[in-house]
């Protein structure tokens, strides 16, 4: 047996470090004795200890294991595309080999274990939806590398996470190596963990300071935006009768959340889903740990469920769709600059937050597809999933970066204009020169603006050039680099296929 014993505490405001190694032929008597050294020097208000056993290898190969992990997983998050997956536990092992269904269902009991509510015994039999085929690619390429290499490696990534905020000491002995940044990563490390753990608190808080009427106009551009989407897609003569169906009812039966329900402002629920009140005594680490514990139990609770619902922060993008809970998702950040003025135009309303949601309901259609069963079985129709993908494949060479920008314009522009009903919208004050018009566009080109490097640079000129009302709006000769005679069209009126 390898194995280290890693403890980190505070006491008298030093911080120290205790591991314990151990090898092959260590009794059980001395490693309960290396377990109680560890707590021994450790003060009864230690923020944290555990245990794990590793092997103990030179510091460069976990630098590489580290960047190895992450590098998996970072791969499967920057697809162009999400496929999602709906089966049985046990076919995840034809994606997982290292992995059978069995195992897939310990580690669920195990993760459902501290709930409260405890359901029916999950087997390898139970149904399972995995939102990206991609991430299963990157858990089977992790899992490819030495069991004790990744035990070693989650127990310091756990530590390089979480180990900072359990000491005020260690964590102004890791914020002083960054010198004059070390305020900005104290804000970053404690923001994050806040914008996770505390999301209903802070979409509260967001709600109770903005303005009712404010939040009414929000949710009927959304809703605008949302049934144009669905008027289009009724009438859109390249998907069948079978696809246009199966893409309106899943627009009918999903949810839009940003704010929590009226219920969920009472200090009864808030308690229930993350604990007491503030003590003081307890820092933040000790008040994180303490709400985590909570939320843990809170697992089948219904309000466990409506705080699911609600927007966690996501690096990658302030809103997301949720399958399970057939929830969008948005978060409070994007009811603000860049996507929200609150005293700009109807065309920066739309061009703004109402793009921006056209595009995660755009983006979510080919998820909808692939999670219906085929008729007769539990897995998806591969054949009807493939015929989404060609009707909204342009043959152009830059159509990658086409969708679901697009067809998420085309719906905005169309919502945007049945909101005027034939008025004209205002200038934008300090920018008269500009229409209308072409404010709606260049907000919409505002979100989709992309550092040199970024992989799609051009996203919003290859949108727009495609779509005839830019061209107007702005000139652009036909023929021209902005206005091609060649475009490709996606949710445009057409002849209904059987």
């Amino acid at each position: 047996m390898q194995c280290l014993f890693f403890c980190i505490g505070e006491a008298a405001n030093v911080i120290f470090y205790r591991f314990f190694i151990c090898y092959d032929g260590l009794s059980a008597q001395q490693t309960r004795h290396f377990k109680a050294s560890c707590v021994g020097h450790t003060s009864k208000d230690s923020l944290f200890n555990f245990t794990v056993a590793v092997t103990v290898r030179d510091s460069e190969v976990h630098l590489s294991l580290q960047a190895s992990v992450f590098s998996y997983f970072s791969a499967s998050n920057v697809v162009t595309r999400y496929l999602p997956l709906l089966g049985k536990l046990a076919g995840l092992k034809h994606h997982v080999s290292a992995l059978s269904g069995e195992d897939w269902a310990v580690a669920l009991r195990k993760a459902f274990n501290g709930s409260e509510l405890q359901g029916p015994d999950i087997t390898a039999a139970d149904a399972v939806y995995v939102s990206s085929r991609d991430t299963l690619g990157a858990i089977a390429n992790v899992l490819s590398l030495p069991p004790l290499d990744l035990l070693y490696h989650t127990a310091w990534w756990f530590a390089q996470q979480i180990g900072t905020l359990s000491s005020n000491a260690l964590f102004a002995q890791v914020a002083a190596m960054y010198g004059p940044l070390k305020e900005t990563y104290q804000r970053a490390t404690c923001a994050f963990q806040v914008c996770v753990t505390y999301n209903v608190l802070l979409a509260l808080g967001d709600s109770s300071y903005r303005i009712e009427d404010d939040k009414d106009e929000t949710r009927r551009t959304l809703a605008s935006v949302r049934a144009m989407l669905v008027e289009r897609l009724r009438d859109y003569g390249n998907l069948t009768v079978s696809l246009r169906a199966v893409l309106t009812r899943f627009m009918a039966e999903t949810e839009t959340v940003i704010w929590p329900p009226a219920s969920a402002n009472t200090s009864q629920e808030l308690r229930r889903l993350y604990g007491d009140h503030v003590n003081n005594s307890l820092g933040f680490f000790g008040h994180w740990l303490s709400s985590r514990v909570h939320l843990q139990r809170s697992i089948g609770r219904s309000d466990r469920v409506r705080a699911a619902k609600m927007y966690r922060l996501e690096v990658a993008s302030l809103s997301y769709y949720i399958p399970p809970l057939k929830v969008f998702a948005i978060g409070t950040a994007a009811v603000g600059a860049p996507l929200h003025y609150t005293r700009g135009t109807v065309g920066m309303l739309y061009g703004g937050l109402g793009f921006h949601y056209a595009q995660l309901l755009v983006d979510a259609m080919e998820a909808a597809v692939l999670a219906v069963p085929a008729p007769g079985t539990d897995f998806p129709s591969v054949q009807e999933a493939a015929k989404l993908r060609t009707a909204f494949n342009c043959s152009e060479d830059h159509s990658r970066l086409v969708f679901p920008n697009l067809p998420a314009l085309e719906v905005t522009y169309a919502a945007y204009k049945q909101h005027l009903n034939g008025t004209e919208d205002a200038r934008l004050v300090g920018m008269e020169d500009f229409t209308a018009e072409q404010i709606f566009f260049i907000t919409i080109c505002h979100i989709l603006c992309a550092e040199k490097e970024s992989t799609r640079p051009q996203a919003c000129n290859e949108a727009v050039r495609h779509f005839p009302p830019f061209a107007r709006a702005f000139n652009c000769p036909l023929g021209s680099r902005m206005n091609p005679t060649k475009q490709c069209h996606f949710l445009l009126n057409g002849t209904s296929q059987v």
